[in-house]
């Protein structure tokens, strides 16, 4: 086991250059986990030391995935015959009768035939005994994916410097683990997924049970393995269009002249590059300018993107930011490709004695957060900002009817579209048109320019089944800056947004450790302006008790406010967030009591200025919508979660009648999410517990089977800023 670093890896090392797994590329840690069970497995027999080994291993984080770059193959059929010997009277004479056509397609691989599955800081934890077991059985593994699929595996500890050197390795991709947004979905190990495959195996050798009449077959049970969203995220640069005589001063490019923009841009930075790197003459050829190009080649191209300045009635809608994107497994350099786009200009006038730029536009590397903000952040709601080349073209005067079969043949070539441009998200409605969906863009003709003509240019509107990261860039025209898209917010996100607010405290904020004080004043003062608005009584949404009495009220969902509090990293809170109940509880009587009481939950809290109480100073504060689509960290879509601050257990633990505390906490927060109408999570890893109270308190991480949108706030005290988790 060479090496003694902190990282974890297993090298698997296929014996030929190609792999015939289906359907995922690359193979899933699941796969791997299978392969090594079975590589220390004798028949049924699995030591003690090798199991703890393997479940150890399946309760680590998703690992990195270090992979070469793939290209499909030649395709062929197999044929063999189906399960199914009674469509033939059960005579084996005629099973070719009942053949099925079997497709193999095998992806080749461009590098060498090498995957490399990596924990961080796993070494550093293992037990020792552990890793001893877990090196024996991968020098045991023999296969990975189908029976041709012959592999070897090496385990190796790597520090950083390995580390970086295999993901900088020539034609490799690094792929990471991510709780949502674009990107694919792999099966990996999780707690119980040794067992299960144990289960399965057993069941398989008994899967045919005979009686005195008949053979019965039973269906082995599936293997346990949870999802994980991996994505290969290309090197990134934003340039911004400066003056060339004042730096301090945005040179916007009109939005319709974004292909005679890309173009300037990539022929300048050609010949920067061939100039410097002669040797890389062809690479630039291919890759940058895209001539000799192959079919394959589409995804290891640099994309030059233009972005309008939108988001804003008075943005004006010009070109003042390019994002320049190299691939990963692209054969250019990252850093070679962003040198030869700085200090470029796509009209400059140079002086022919000094050769110093004397007017015109200059790209300076910066970056800002309204990239992040307003072309990269997740959103089921895109639209295009410049329109997609589309290969249907709209000639003369068209009827109704033709008009609409033009617009469904449109619809079609978008869904070609995103094929094309690697986006994996279904797409529920697609809608194309040639009027502009920006106030500030234009009708669709008007971007017309190089091989694009008018008439083949659409503006698209797309709804997904889930989020999707950007940038998304689609259509034919895609490395010439047509088809750039960006997220909208729907009407219904942004009636949402009203729901939740936050509170901006001014000055450095308050200490997280007075944030119980924090939020009590913070429930007072929304109290007393309640009392404010219903003569001196307070209502349940705000109080939290029965308007006849001080009983807490108790109906089926929980109707009144919740409120939380999340420090920044310096350990300071600066704004308290108001949720209201509809927003952290899925009960069915949710809407109902949005109607009732929506508007009076507005009232209030917009009035809310400043918080006074025990231990804190005068704090001026400023309500504002905390949207989703912001990216706030407690209102995410996430598949995985975590504690930000203590879950507080509903029900009274007994030692006696309840057995063990983590088992107890783990039923009581599937509980506590099935009242509140919310997803079962598929796993629930207790990671602490204690006693305080009389009440258990416990420290989780919740995994869902599909990504959960927050705010997630569990358990006993939840209104009062416990239980509340955050992405993990």
């Amino acid at each position: 086991m060479p090496g003694a670093g902190p990282h974890l890896a297993i090298h698997v090392h296929l014996l030929d250059d190609r792999w015939h797994g289906r359907p995922e590329w690359p193979p899933a840690p699941f796969r791997l986990f299978q392969a090594l069970v079975a590589a220390a497995a004798r028949g049924d027999d699995l030591a003690e030391a090798d199991a703890e080994a393997l479940a150890w291993l399946e309760a680590r984080e998703p690992p990195l995935i270090i992979a070469p770059v793939v290209v499909p193959g030649r395709g062929h059929a197999t044929y063999v015959p189906n399960n199914d010997l009674d469509a033939v009277g059960g005579n084996p004479d005629r099973v070719g009768e009942i053949r099925v056509a079997k497709r193999i397609r095998p992806r080749l691989m461009a590098a060498d035939a090498r995957l490399s599955y990596i924990w961080p800081e796993a070494a550093k934890v293992m037990p020792a005994e552990h890793l001893a077991r877990l090196e024996s059985i991968v020098r045991h593994l023999y296969q990975l994916g189908r029976g041709v699929d012959m592999a070897f595996a090496i385990l190796e500890r790597l520090d950083d410097e390995r580390l970086d050197a295999l993901s900088a390795a020539s034609g490799m991709e690094l792929h990471r683990p991510q709780q949502a947004g674009q990107g694919k979905t792999l099966a990996v190990p999780a707690r119980g997924s040794l067992q299960s495959v144990r289960e399965r195996y057993d069941d398989f050798r008994r899967r045919l049970q005979a009686d005195a009449k008949k053979v019965h077959f039973r269906q082995p049970r599936k293997a346990f393995s949870a999802q994980a969203c991996y994505a290969c995220p290309p090197e990134r640069q934003v340039f911004t269009l400066r003056n060339s005589k004042d730096a301090a001063t945005y040179a916007p490019w009109r939005r319709t002249g974004v292909v005679k923009l890309v173009e300037n841009l990539r022929d300048a930075a050609a010949v920067r590059l061939r100039e410097a790197l002669p040797e890389q003459a062809a690479n630039v050829e291919r890759y940058l300018i895209g001539r000799n190009a192959g079919r394959h080649d589409k995804a290891l191209r640099v994309r030059i993107i233009p972005l309008a300045s939108i988001g804003h009635a008075h943005a004006g809608g010009a070109i003042r930011r390019v994002l320049v994107e190299v691939p990963q497994a692209c054969p250019l350099q990252a850093d070679d490709v962003f040198w030869a786009f700085a200090g470029l200009s796509p009209d400059e006038a140079i002086d022919r004695v000094t050769g110093e730029i004397t007017e015109g536009t200059v790209l300076v590397a910066e970056g800002d957060g309204f990239v992040e903000n307003h072309y990269l952040r997740p959103a089921v709601h895109w639209r295009t900002v410049t329109p997609a080349a589309l290969p249907v073209a709209r000639k003369g005067r068209l009827t109704g009817g033709e008009r609409l079969q033009l617009e469904r043949q449109a619809v079609t070539a978008v869904r070609q579209a995103l094929r094309h441009a690697g986006v994996a998200a279904q797409a529920t409605s697609v809608r194309v048109q040639r009027e502009p969906f920006d106030r500030n863009a234009a009708m669709a003709g008007e971007y017309a320019g190089g091989r694009f003509p008018h008439d083949r240019l659409w503006h698209v509107e797309i709804v997904f089944d889930r989020p999707v990261s950007g940038p998304i860039v689609i259509g034919d025209g895609r490395y010439l800056g047509l088809g750039v898209m960006a997220p909208v917010r729907s009407a219904r996100e942004k009636a949402e947004n009203r729901d939740v607010v936050a509170l901006r405290l001014a000055g450095a904020g308050v200490p997280a450790v007075k944030r119980d004080v924090l939020l009590a004043c913070t429930r007072a003062a929304l109290m007393q302006l309640d009392a404010e608005l219903h003569d001196g009584k307070t209502c349940p949404l705000f109080s939290g008790h029965e308007a006849t009495g001080p009983r807490p009220s108790r109906p089926g969902m929980h109707a009144h406010v919740f409120l939380a509090a999340l420090a920044d990293d310096d350990g300071q809170i600066r704004e308290v967030l108001i949720i209201a109940p509809w927003e952290a509880d899925g009960h069915p009587d949710a809407q109902a009591l949005k109607k009732e009481a929506r508007g009076h939950f507005h009232d209030v809290v917009r009035q809310l200025n400043r918080l006074y109480g025990p231990d804190l100073p005068a704090l001026a504060v400023m309500p504002e919508p905390a949207g989703k689509e912001a990216g706030h960290t407690l209102l995410r879509a996430a598949a995985r979660w975590e504690n930000a601050t203590d879950y507080i257990a509903t029900r009274h633990y007994r030692e006696a009648r309840d057995g063990a505390p983590e088992v107890f906490v783990a039923e009581d927060v599937r509980r506590e999410l099935a009242r509140r109408h919310m997803p079962a999570p598929q796993r629930v890893e207790v990671t602490r517990v204690q006693r305080k109270e009389g009440r258990l308190h416990a420290r989780l991480v919740l995994s869902f089977a599909r990504p959960v949108s927050g705010p997630l706030l569990l358990g006993w005290s939840s209104h009062k800023g416990k239980g509340m988790f955050r992405p993990a």
